[in-house]
């Protein structure tokens, strides 16, 4: 979680353009990756990863930080920049294929 936790801090401060951030699929990262005990909940496991970004973002020099179920808006300098969090399913059902798969290819995943 670190390392992502890093790359996600890297990726805000050196793209000026960032205004939209999307998380995809956090309910299956495994317990284990988040201390988390065995058993735990796709929802308490999200919420785990939730906090952990929070935690991370709150180690920014003069951010503001609101965070609801399911996203967090930063104001970090000029920039208004939002982190989604969102299901594989809800990502792919919205993801503009055009040019990449046809909708066959597609088709499985959704």
């Amino acid at each position: 979680m670190q390392d992502f936790c890093d790359g996600l801090k890297w990726h805000i401060v050196h793209h000026t353009q960032l205004g939209e951030i999307v998380i995809a699929n956090t309910q299956q990262i495994h317990p284990s990756a988040l201390f988390l005990p065995s058993g735990t909940s796709a929802r308490e496991r999200n919420a785990s990863v939730e906090a952990t970004i929070q935690t991370m973002l709150k180690t920014f020099t003069g951010v503001k930080i609101k965070h609801r179920p399911g996203s967090i808006s930063i104001e970090y300098g000029k920039r208004n920049i939002e982190i989604k969090f969102i299901s594989l399913q809800e990502y792919l059902k919205t993801y503009n294929w055009s040019g990449e798969f046809t909708p066959d290819e597609v088709r499985p995943w959704l």
